[in-house]
């Protein structure tokens, strides 16, 4: 069954092989790199809000919020 609408974000959750084999499967699609920063804060400001704004993907650790 499909979603009537098109989502603003998609977020995964993975271990870290499963997110390595992500990353991997994007470079190999498009051949650009996922290029992220780390920071301690929390990441609904750092990450998810950026991807909302500009479209690009971000990987990041998961804050405790």
């Amino acid at each position: 069954e499909a979603a009537s609408f098109e989502p603003d974000i998609f977020m995964l959750y993975g271990s870290p092989a499963v997110m390595a084999q992500v990353m991997l499967a994007k470079n190999w699609l498009d051949g650009r790199d996922i290029v992220t920063r780390m920071t301690g804060h929390a990441a609904c400001v750092h990450y998810v809000v950026p991807a909302l704004q500009d479209g690009a993907w971000r990987m990041s650790i998961p804050c405790g919020g």
